[in-house]
């Protein structure tokens, strides 16, 4: 889809196009563009859903990768190994 297509859209659902969206570039305006579109659609989620899966996903992934959660994951190895030679 080119960036007019896009704004066209977006001027269809939202009546306008705000600000934050104008300005983004190409690649990330096609994709913010896609996620707010998502949130607007009708589909068997909630809105409440939809909202817990785009805040959740990030939180996970930073949770994950985390180095407090790498030294958990460290110490529960370390006792799943020593708990094997007992």
């Amino acid at each position: 889809m080119t960036r007019q297509e896009i704004l066209d859209q977006i001027s269809q659902t939202l009546g306008g196009v705000p600000g934050w969206l104008d300005g983004l570039p190409d690649t990330q305006l096609e994709h913010q563009w896609g996620l707010t579109a998502w949130f607007l659609s009708d589909s068997k989620l909630t809105a409440r859903d939809k909202a817990l899966v785009a805040f959740e996903a990030p939180c996970l992934s930073r949770l994950l990768f985390s180095p407090l959660t790498e030294r958990w994951l460290f110490v529960r190895k370390v006792k799943c190994a020593i708990s094997a030679f007992l």
